[in-house]
């Protein structure tokens, strides 16, 4: 008996050093990704902020009075177009990932979001499923996420997924969450550009 403990001990601390690492790499990840998207939209808000200026001075030479509100509005305009380019980048590097980073990255979107939940059927589009990992199930269920994933592609997935649990969906779409997430995510970009 002492040796199946012994083995299941292992196993659990093998376990928990490969969903430690998952985790760290899926950290550096992300953290690589936002050092390269804030450097890219330093760059891009400059940009964009300079054109901004000069039309705005454009204008002020016309009208005084009208420029500053014009001013305002093209400023605005362009802190929220640098905005949403830099989340539509950011989707488009996630997106274009690594397969083993990006099937690393929605193994931790599956965990997170089954919230131990048992029995569910994960749903990717086709051209995740051709690429999925063989061996994903088996991970989902070692990370704690017990789920089959379906064999049908859903036609409406782009990106990332969707989880089932009975009539409970988990839309974990890249788009998905990012438009769940858009306010924060704005403020913090803006935080970071301007």
């Amino acid at each position: 008996m002492a040796g199946i403990d012994k083995i299941i001990e292992r196993i659990e601390s093998d376990t928990k050093a490969q969903c430690e690492a998952i985790r760290k790499a899926a950290e550096e990840n992300i953290a690589a990704l936002m050092e390269k998207n804030e450097s890219e939209a330093n760059k891009k808000a400059d940009a964009i902020i300079s054109d901004a200026k000069r039309e705005a001075q454009l204008i002020g030479e016309k009208a005084v009075s009208g420029s500053k509100q014009k001013a305002n509005q093209i400023m605005l305009a362009a802190k929220s177009s640098a905005i949403n380019e830099i989340l539509s980048e950011a989707l488009d590097v996630m997106d274009k990932m690594p397969d083993d980073e990006y099937f690393a990255a929605v193994l931790s979107l599956a965990v997170k979001y089954s919230g131990g939940r048992k029995g569910g059927v994960i749903s990717f589009g086709e051209r995740d499923l051709k690429r999925l990992p063989k061996n994903f199930e088996k991970k989902l269920s070692e990370a704690g996420c017990v789920a089959s994933v379906s064999s049908v592609p859903n036609g409406n997935i782009e990106n990332g997924f969707i989880m089932a649990f009975g009539d409970v969906e988990e839309n974990c779409t890249f788009g998905a969450l990012a438009d769940e997430k858009r306010d924060i995510l704005k403020e913090k970009i803006y935080q970071i550009i301007f």
